[in-house]
């Protein structure tokens, strides 16, 4: 059995690596990969590179993620932060159904307030009963009604907005 998983863990680091895995009962590789436990082994093969990033290649990134689509958002993200000479800002806008769902939140806020070129908005599209949002917006399109979710959203709620670009701005999402 195979799937394409991104790990999250670094890719300087040597001997292990760290994926997020959303286990389904019925998924043949989630299933058993959430039941693999700390420190046992797992055959895998790669790495398969999609994307090379070099550091300052843009002046910002623009990052949309759905679900577990994160987890290469994430590599990225945790990439350009970890160069202090990398000045790119990075706007995430990370959508998930609920705010249980939202994967890597405690790593994501963590970043953002040590990193003040990196700013996150989370968006669900329903919030239990007797649970409270900040913000909830619902992208027009993608299930009807709702608010759309523009260029101006990731200025107006990280601010301050990121300086003209001195490069291109570079776009990218994943999602599930």
């Amino acid at each position: 059995m195979a799937k394409p998983y991104t790990p999250v863990s670094s890719p300087r680091q040597q001997g292990t690596m760290e994926l997020v895995v959303k286990a389904y009962p019925t998924g043949s590789v989630s299933k058993y990969l959430g039941g693999v436990g700390v420190g046992d082994a797992v055959e895998v093969k790669g790495p398969f590179t999609k994307f090379k990033y070099a550091p300052n290649t843009w002046s910002a990134v623009g990052l949309v993620a759905g679900g577990t689509g994160i987890t290469p958002m994430y590599q990225l993200i945790t990439e350009i932060l970890s160069n202090p000479r990398d000045r790119t800002a990075i706007r995430l806008i990370y959508a998930s159904r609920t705010p249980d769902d939202i994967l890597l939140k405690a790593e994501l806020d963590a970043l953002a307030a040590k990193h003040p070129q990196f700013k996150v908005i989370y968006t669900v599209d329903s919030v239990p009963a007797g649970k409270t949002w900040k913000v909830r917006l619902r992208v027009g399109g993608l299930g009807g009604g709702g608010q759309q979710i523009t260029r101006p959203h990731i200025h107006t709620h990280s601010t301050p907005p990121p300086p003209p670009p001195t490069h291109p701005t570079h776009r990218a999402r994943w999602g599930t």
